[in-house]
């Protein structure tokens, strides 16, 4: 028997929060409305990576065989240096690295648009410049600055720190998917999911364009359409083997996580796509009638005592209109029309149905309706009805809610 310890070192636990912490990240945050837009809709999309997921098992399946046959830092490059030599061996150390290269990068910029979104006043202000449509700013330049330089000394301090932070961030993260997801299944309503596929919805695609938004026009195009980005989107299990040298206990164990964080990750932006919930979402102070403007007349502290008491109150009945009725939570969506500054949809249980007809332009529209008796929930439209058949004129600017009986 040997007396010799056990080598000490990260676990297999760590290892898979490295992975899964790596390819998971924080870029789905701002990506997911991307992703269901150009698979046309939440569940195409969700299948599309359960698909990735039946692709990727394989090469993880090979990476889990490799790691405790060669558990060198090399990983990839190490691969191939065995099986091949030292010129393919090279071309794939610098590929992973021009991976990496354009990937981190695209990390930090995330983290501070997620950032914008939890805290607006970010983004207030003159952009320093503006890149593709979008703009720059020095307060974002600096946090993902700090944020990657914070990481990089973390690691820098070896593999077991950054095996420690991962495990806690990745704790969290996947803490919040399942009180999410269990939200969702018990607060949620599977009509949201419809219509399961559709690229023509005029507030997403386009009144004129249409199909031209998206290279397909069927449901199984629509899956394969996250094929094309899921390579990016998955990536970081290579981390693994690239740090399997500070592996404690049975190195099996070690290339087992890989199959374990690709699987955990496919599965984790598929159920983000089957249970994600939509909300209204409301800027502070924009209740009360708040302006907001280039530096210096950007928004200012909320105006105690000051605020626009009808729109605060037309903010609220708006609030109350929702609270009332399940099918503007729940409920899902049918287009009727939409045409120049029109929008008309319904929004419909198996209880309530509810009409909501918008008008964005500056002169009065009019549109007609005949699936129903209506009645007025909100706005102040003018309506005419004979033989079933009903005329609705809504004001410049204005919309209405109508409940149909």
């Amino acid at each position: 028997m040997s007396n010799s310890p056990e080598k000490k070192g990260v676990s297999a636990i760590d290892f898979f929060c490295i992975g899964f912490g790596a390819i998971v990240g924080v870029g789905w945050a701002v990506s997911i409305n991307g992703w269901m837009t150009n698979c046309g809709g939440p569940v195409p999309a969700g299948i599309g990576y359960l698909l990735c997921l039946i692709m990727m098992v394989p090469v993880a399946l090979c990476y889990c065989e490799l790691v405790p046959m060669m558990p060198v830092a090399g990983g990839g490059m190490a691969f191939a240096f065995k099986a091949f030599n030292d010129k393919i061996a090279t071309i794939s150390g610098w590929a992973a690295f021009g991976a990496f290269v354009f990937i981190i990068p695209w990390e930090a910029i995330q983290i501070t648009d997620v950032l914008g979104y939890l805290i607006p006043s970010l983004k207030e202000g003159n952009p320093l410049y503006v890149v593709l449509g979008s703009d720059v700013y020095l307060s974002t330049i600096i946090i993902g600055v700090v944020c990657s330089v914070v990481i990089f000394a973390i690691n820098m301090r070896g593999l077991a720190s950054a095996a420690l932070l991962q495990k806690v961030l990745c704790i969290f993260l996947i803490g919040c998917a399942i009180v999410g997801a269990i939200a969702a299944l018990v607060g949620g309503n599977p009509e949201n999911l419809k219509p399961i596929y559709s690229v023509s919805d005029p507030t997403i695609y386009g009144t004129a364009e249409g199909l031209k938004s998206v290279s397909h026009n069927s449901m199984f195009g629509g899956c394969f359409a996250i094929v094309s980005q899921a390579a990016f989107f998955l990536a970081g299990f290579e981390t693994i083997p690239q740090g399997v040298e500070d592996a404690g206990g049975d190195i099996k164990g070690v290339g087992k996580t890989v199959v374990l964080s690709v699987s955990m990750a496919c599965i984790f932006y598929a159920l983000l796509l089957f249970c994600f919930p939509g909300s209204p979402t409301v800027y502070y102070g924009d209740e009360v009638g708040m302006q907001g403007f280039e530096d210096p007349f950007n928004r200012q502290t909320y105006p105690w005592g000051r605020e626009d008491r009808e729109l605060l109150e037309w903010y609220r009945a708006l609030g109350r209109l929702r609270s009332r009725h399940p099918a503007l939570r729940r409920g899902s969506i049918r287009y009727l029309l939409g045409k120049g500054p029109l929008l008309v949809f319904l929004r419909e249980t198996g209880d309530e149905q509810l009409l909501c007809a918008f008008n964005a332009g500056g002169e009065e529209h009019a549109f007609s309706f005949d699936e129903g008796k209506l009645f007025p929930l909100m706005g102040r439209p003018q309506f005419s009805q004979m033989d079933g058949l009903y005329t609705i004129a809504l004001p410049p600017r204005s919309g209405a809610v109508f409940s149909i009986k």
